[in-house]
């Protein structure tokens, strides 16, 4: 490769035909065209509007290996939801960009996994070549978001055992530079809004929970037959906003037998070991989910375990 090339991303190196030409022909799998392992350094110039100006603007990568972020020369400090290997990564790039110029954000991609055991992962499904490979790039979303200076990080809904009321956390965040006092709206499709005071500290991250809020008198119980889902909103005052679907469903030891919600189930199962070997990694869009576990529904597959490895979970059909 040279400084010159030009990748489309999402993709990766081998979706891009960059890296050493592969001669091999392996009788018992796949054979990669292309293959590279080491850092490989991505970086494009955005223009950021000063309107942005104040607000968080948070690189987000779905998928991708080890990475390290610059913006204009200045290496990105690294969070904890930086350098995630079966998960999502962020990068804050609030305090480095200028605003109302070009920026210049480069991302720096290791397979060859620095830092880390490289051994068991290169060894695993998550990187071996019998499955998705050791890919280079970033896949999935991968985009800046801008969202206020104080946020809502995550949103959790977990269905009480009385199957009327669900417990709903959210992990609040304050990234500006003095506190904030305000409500927190929490709100589901045919049920009545229940607000939360809430105070953050300057800086200040927090979870916030509600441990009774009530569905409807009607509320549909989702199975492995039926999968009705609901939707939980939370606001801030500022605007501030996050979804989570959920089902209304209890998952129990009966008596050395699985339940959900008291009725006993079966689990036929199957280990999902990455193995996609036309694509060199795992599907990043809803239809290729959908097509994947109607094929697991025909065959009466009722549950996946996903070996060493983690796939993107919003992208995963829950339908039915």
């Amino acid at each position: 490769m040279t400084p010159s090339d030009r990748a489309r991303l999402p993709g990766t190196l081998d979706t891009n035909k960059l890296g050493t030409f592969n001669p091999a022909n392996d009788i018992q799998r796949l054979s990669r065209y292309y293959k590279y392992t080491g850092p490989a350094t991505y970086q494009k110039e955005l223009y950021i509007s000063d309107v942005w100006a104040g607000r968080r603007l948070e690189l987000f990568m779905e998928r991708t290996r080890v990475t390290r972020v610059w913006v204009n020369g200045t290496e990105v400090s690294p969070s904890t939801q930086s350098n995630l290997l079966p998960a999502s990564q962020s990068y804050d790039l609030s305090e480095n960009l200028q605003y109302g110029q070009y920026n210049r954000i480069a991302i720096e991609v290791d397979n060859s996994y620095p830092g880390m055991p490289s051994n068991p992962i290169v060894n695993s499904h998550m990187a071996t070549d019998e499955t998705q490979t050791n890919w280079n790039g970033i896949l999935g979303r991968f985009e800046l978001q801008i969202q206020e200076a104080v946020f809502i990080r995550d949103l959790r809904v977990y269905p009480n055992a009385d199957l009327k009321t669900v417990l709903v956390e959210a992990d609040l965040q304050n990234r500006s530079g003095a506190a904030y006092s305000g409500n927190l709206t929490l709100c589901c499709a045919d049920g009545e809004e229940r607000i939360v005071p809430i105070e953050l500290a300057a800086g200040e991250a927090k979870t916030v929970s509600l441990s009774d809020y009530a569905m409807p008198e009607d509320v549909k119980l989702w199975s492995e037959f039926e999968t009705p889902l609901y939707q939980m909103t939370a606001r801030l005052d500022n605007g501030a906003s996050r979804e989570a679907e959920f089902g209304m469903r209890v998952f129990t030891n009966d008596n050395g037998s699985f339940a959900i919600n008291g009725n006993k189930v079966f689990l036929r199962g199957e280990a999902n070991c990455a193995v996609f070997p036309l694509t060199g990694y795992a599907p990043m869009d809803t239809a290729e989910w959908e097509k994947l576990f109607g094929t697991y529904k025909a065959y009466g597959i009722g549950a996946v375990r996903f070996h060493s490895w983690c796939p993107p979970a919003r992208r995963i059909c829950r339908r039915g």
